[in-house]
């Protein structure tokens, strides 16, 4: 009887090793400590922290740009559809007339070669 509890003893405290080692023991680093501020002294934390606040929203401009540039082309591919669509559907003169005042409202916009 002595012997089944001394074994139940064992498994339960390498059972309790196996869980308790993880908690204790600190995983190792993965990624490099040295760019977060963090890991800087506290004289250098402001600035490294600011440097990581501009590249952060550097790349917020950036996004924003891209999308801002895909808008632009969405709606300018709009206009042009419905600015073909009305020359072509009036009758009124030729095509080169309706570019020409679509350029003059638009100058953003590039006109296409035809």
């Amino acid at each position: 009887m002595r012997r089944r509890y001394a074994f139940i003893g064992l498994l339960f405290t390498v059972a309790v090793a196996v869980f308790a080692v993880p908690l204790v023991v600190p995983q190792p680093a993965v990624r490099d400590r040295s760019a977060s501020p963090s890991a800087l002294p506290p004289e250098n934390h402001y600035a490294a922290a600011a440097k990581v606040e501009r590249a952060l929203k550097l790349g917020t401009v950036e996004r924003d740009m891209e999308t801002t540039g895909m808008l632009c082309r969405i709606e300018c591919s709009s206009d042009m559809r419905k600015l073909a669509a009305a020359a072509s559907g009036s009758g009124s003169g030729p095509l080169s007339d309706a570019r020409k005042k679509s350029a003059d409202e638009r100058p953003d916009v590039r006109q296409p070669a035809l």
